[in-house]
C-alpha cells in the first residue's frame, strides 16, 4: 500500500516494473499542451521467497502526467508477433531537457515489456494517485 501521495519528487523511488496499464487518457488545455492519464495497477510491495516465486501486493492508481507536449505514442504488436495482452511497463525513464528560451523540465520515456518503446514527451511533473488498497 502506499502510505504517501508520491509526487515527482519520489520519481527514483518507484518502481514501475511489470506494473500493468488498464487504459489511458489525454486531455487538452488551452495553451497547447495536455494531460496524460493512466489507469496501472502498481506494485507496491514484491514477494519473492527462496523458491523464486514471487507474490504482489498491488495498488490500482492513476498515473498522471501534466503539462504534456511533444508527445509520442507507439503500440505495435503487429512487429513483436505477439498475442494482445495488457500494457505492462518495463522501465520509465526521465531526464533533463531545456528549451531554447531556458525553461527546463524532464523528457520521459515509458518502455513496455515485450513492445518496443510506448510513449514519449517532455512533461512537467507527474502524481501518482492510489485509488484503493487491495
Amino acid at each position: 500500500m502506499l502510505d504517501t501521495l508520491p509526487s515527482s519528487t519520489d520519481f527514483e523511488a518507484l518502481n514501475w516494473h511489470d506494473n500493468h496499464i488498464h487504459g489511458f487518457a489525454i486531455t487538452g488545455s488551452n495553451i497547447g499542451s495536455g494531460a496524460l492519464t493512466f489507469d496501472i495497477d502498481y506494485i507496491s510491495e514484491w514477494k519473492c521467497g527462496d523458491d523464486g516465486n514471487c507474490t504482489f501486493m498491488v495498488t490500482p492508481s492513476t498515473l498522471i502526467f501534466f503539462d504534456v507536449s511533444a508527445l509520442k505514442i507507439t503500440l505495435d504488436y503487429a512487429t513483436t508477433a505477439m498475442a494482445v495482452t495488457p500494457i505492462c511497463v518495463l522501465e520509465i525513464h526521465r531526464n533533463p531537457f531545456q528549451y531554447p528560451n531556458g525553461f527546463s523540465t524532464y523528457q520521459w520515456r515509458l518502455a513496455l515489456n515485450y513492445l518496443r518503446e510506448f510513449c514519449t514527451g517532455q512533461k512537467t511533473i507527474f502524481l501518482g494517485r492510489a485509488d484503493s488498497e487491495m
